[in-house]
């Protein structure tokens, strides 16, 4: 295989990707948040095969600069194709919106949130062109949400009876490593998820009965209640079954 540029490699997904297949002898090259911006896509002509796009930007849920952002990409998606680079572009469970049924590919998208907007533009944009989306639910992990760093985050995110479908990143790295040599499969959607909802007190407290630190203390609410919160966050897994074979 030709080599591989990963966008947003020094993020959270990102890096454990590039990790993940640098281990498996990939050639593998960054293309900084800052090239990105800038449009300075030069790599782009270094004998690129496939372009997996974890880039984005920490903002607000609100902030418009999701918009601009979608749009950056969607213009990036368009040089890629030109050049004949396969494109892996990395979805967000928040392009489903608030729902009450595990949520499948194939249903209705509405997302209450200006970033859930920008990443389904993509998305649907990318299934245009005929990349494929790998559609990311609450992933964990070393360097990003890992059992510490979730108990200081996870509290903060409204109500410890809320809901996430966790999985760990390298689930996320595994499915990427299987869609690289997917060449079939043309503009698919596909979930990385658990099949299984688990509520945030767990996640915050199993841990640390395990690891047997019993001062620690959580202060629930500090961030405000979303008003759009789901009373369902739990993604089907059967296309990933499928295609992927995770």
């Amino acid at each position: 295989m030709g080599n591989i540029i990963i966008t947003g490699g020094t993020g959270f997904v990102g890096s454990h990707v590039w990790k993940f297949l640098g281990k498996l002898g990939y050639n593998i090259k960054n293309l900084s948040s800052k090239q990105f911006m800038n449009e300075d896509w030069k790599l782009l002509d270094k004998d690129v095969e496939v372009v997996i796009h974890c880039a984005w930007p920490k903002k607000d849920l609100h902030s418009t600069e999701h918009l601009e952002f979608a749009e950056m990409s969607c213009n990036f998606f368009n040089e890629c194709q030109k050049r004949g680079i396969r494109v892996i572009n990395i979805g967000s469970s928040s392009e489903y919106g608030v729902k009450y049924e595990p949520m499948h590919e194939e249903m209705m998208c509405e997302p209450h949130t200006t970033y859930g907007i920008a990443k389904l533009s993509t998305t649907l944009y990318a299934k245009k062109l005929g990349f494929n989306t790998l559609r990311i639910f609450s992933a964990w992990g070393e360097g990003g949400s890992n059992f510490k760093s979730i108990y200081k985050k996870v509290d903060k995110w409204g109500h410890p009876r809320d809901r996430r479908d966790y999985q760990s990143v390298e689930t996320v790295a595994y499915a990427v490593e299987r869609l690289l040599h997917a060449q079939h499969l043309y503009g698919e959607i596909i979930n990385i998820c658990s099949g299984h909802e688990t509520v945030n007190s767990d996640v915050v407290y199993a841990p640390w009965r395990q690891l047997g630190d019993v001062e620690a203390e959580s202060k629930w609410h500090t961030y405000p209640q979303r008003q759009y919160e789901r009373s369902m966050w739990i993604g089907d897994e059967t296309k990933m079954k499928r295609l992927l074979n995770l």
